[in-house]
């Protein structure tokens, strides 16, 4: 920043010096010439009163009595315009996504975010997103990125909160062994396709599991529903949101509230975006799973049951607007 603010002073002083030398009388015409910067004139009308250098920018003024000549810049520093998380919260074994755009850089780079792995993806574009998963306890996770333009450095932190609920998190073994699994895009529609209705059939001593994640309008909500048809087995079944980690899951104690249903001929359950009391409680851009079993066996009153086991029930499905 010194040499530069010499060589332009130097520049400065030895084209414009003759007019400062008589600066209580009108000044002589004079050319003031900065580098590459178009000349300008100074006119017999004027009196050339100071020129300025500002130690921080390094920007060059030249000011007379009829106003300011030029104004000589720096080339802007680097700047991040914006660096965050799609969404703030997420659940344990969810995804995150980290936002960020920059200007005057030529790269960035991650730095911080204990229990992910942020930190390790290296070079990052100047702009751009990248998503990860997120740790499986609870926590508030900082979030750093560095960016350059190859002289000099810029960093901003955001934050991401991770907690349980809203689909559960810890550990949760799939109680059934047959497995269909299936996103919930392909079978119906993108998340959360309401009204689109198709014919299910569950696997006897198995479950579909369907994958989706929320959409970011707040408040949303429906239930994924079911309807009987000719022949469909009579089946009494069993569904379950959970967190993206937990494929297949039943298990209460690893469901969030209100993410099992009860044991019902026309088994449903409720969502919403949000927090909410009466339903499974989703975040915004969180991806999870939509599991629906008949259970294992054929017998009544022992939880979900197919009685033509082992043969499959199944159902017409749904998402709806909730009543």
């Amino acid at each position: 920043m010194q040499s530069y603010l010499q060589s332009r002073f130097a520049q400065f002083a030895l084209l414009a010096l003759p007019a400062f030398l008589g600066m209580s009388s009108p000044a002589t015409a004079q050319t003031v010439s900065l580098d590459n910067v178009t000349p300008i004139s100074l006119t017999n009308s004027s009196t050339v009163s100071a020129v300025s250098i500002n130690a921080s920018t390094g920007n060059v003024i030249v000011r007379s009595s009829a106003g300011n000549y030029n104004v000589c810049t720096q080339p802007a520093g680097p700047t991040i315009n914006s660096f965050a998380p799609t969404t703030s919260v997420v659940q344990t074994g969810a995804n995150i996504t980290l936002n960020w755009s920059s200007s005057n850089t030529t790269s960035c780079s991650p730095q911080q975010g204990t229990g992910t792995t942020w930190s390790s993806f290296g070079t990052l574009p100047t702009s751009g997103s990248q998503t990860f998963a997120a740790p499986g306890t609870a926590q508030t996770i900082t979030f750093q990125l560095t960016c350059t333009n190859g002289t000099s450095n810029v960093s901003q932190t955001t934050q991401v909160t991770v907690q349980t609920g809203g689909g559960g998190g810890g550990n949760c073994i799939a109680a059934y062994p047959v497995a269909q699994a299936a996103s919930f895009s392909t079978v119906f529609n993108t998340w959360p396709a309401l009204g689109t209705r198709k014919r299910i059939i569950v696997p006897f001593n198995g479950y579909v599991a369907y994958s989706f994640t929320a959409t970011s309008q707040p408040g949303q909500f429906g239930t994924f529903a079911t309807g009987e048809y000719p022949g469909d087995g009579d089946g009494v079944g069993l569904m379950s949101i959970s967190a993206s980690n937990q494929q297949g899951c039943f298990d209460p104690t690893k469901l969030a509230p209100n993410c099992l249903s009860p044991v019902s001929r026309t088994v449903s359950i409720g969502w919403a975006n949000g927090s909410t009391q009466f339903s499974c409680s989703l975040t915004p851009g969180t991806s999870y799973w939509l599991n629906w079993t008949y259970g294992g066996t054929t017998v009544p009153g022992s939880g979900p049951y197919c009685p033509i086991g082992p043969s499959s029930c199944g159902a017409d499905a749904q998402n709806q607007i909730q009543d």
